[in-house]
């Protein structure tokens, strides 16, 4: 019976050191790693129309342009479509204009490119209208685009009425972009203008400064001079009423008295 307890013993204590050996290996051999979870892939077009829905164009366009890059947009003029009035309002008409176009070229969608032809002809207005005048040219294009929205069914006398507004206040200009460039150019030359104008404002100012710091200088200095020359009279003739010599006394004369010759 005792015999049969150290047995049991002994095959216990065996079985424990075997387990914590088994144990101890596998904790050398298979340590525990944490593995990071993958990082979700940005959803750049819901990012995109997020920042349009909230005015700001700038960011939508760059986030539709990552997501082009990481090809998230299943066909290209859905970009195309999701920058396009982005470029309107940001008043970068050419690349609106091609943003559009691009859409018209791909859709197939008969609503769709009606849609896409009268925002066309609001960007083709938009360029065309400038201070001095409507370009000709450009006011064609738009009126051809709201046409063709026209007959694919889209109502556009809104856009009409405006422009037909417009026309009547404005003059119509063969050479719009010319036009245009010339008075960037006249405006440019008055923004010089006006910095040179600045700076001599600036130095004369300065000139008037120094010039009141001189007179101010000579002023003291006068009246330095003139201090210095009193003090130096004033000496001078101390100095004169002190050295001046004293009236010598008048010698006494002998007078002589002839006496009388009296006659007898």
């Amino acid at each position: 019976m005792r015999r049969n307890k150290l047995l049991l013993c002994i095959m216990s204590f065996i079985f424990y050191l075997s387990a914590a050996s088994f144990a101890a290996g596998q904790s050398a051999d298979t340590p525990e790693t944490k593995t990071a979870a993958p990082e979700q892939p940005v959803n750049y077009i819901a990012e995109g129309l997020k920042h349009r829905a909230e005015g700001r164009c700038d960011k939508a366009i760059e986030n539709f342009k990552k997501a082009k890059k990481s090809n998230q947009f299943n066909e290209d003029w859905a970009f195309y479509h999701s920058t396009a009035d982005c470029y309107t309002a940001l008043k970068k008409y050419d690349e609106a204009i091609n943003a559009y176009t691009k859409v018209i070229e791909a859709s197939r969608n008969r609503a769709l490119t009606a849609e896409m032809y009268r925002e066309r002809a609001k960007a083709y207005y938009l360029k065309a209208s400038i201070p001095q005048g409507i370009d000709k040219s450009f006011l064609a294009l738009a009126s051809k685009d709201l046409e063709e929205a026209k007959i694919l069914g889209i109502d556009v006398s809104d856009m009409e009425r405006i422009i037909a507004g417009d026309v009547k206040r404005k003059p119509l200009i063969e050479h719009a972009a010319d036009a245009q460039k010339h008075a960037l150019e006249i405006e440019l030359i008055l923004e010089k203008y006006d910095e040179i104008y600045g700076r001599l404002t600036a130095r004369l100012e300065q000139f008037e400064k120094k010039l009141t710091a001189i007179k101010e200088r000579q002023e003291f200095l006068e009246s330095l001079v003139a201090s210095l020359l009193q003090k130096d009279s004033k000496k001078k003739a101390a100095v004169k009423a002190k050295t001046k010599p004293k009236p010598a006394k008048k010698e006494q004369t002998e007078i002589h008295l002839q006496p009388k010759l009296i006659n007898p």
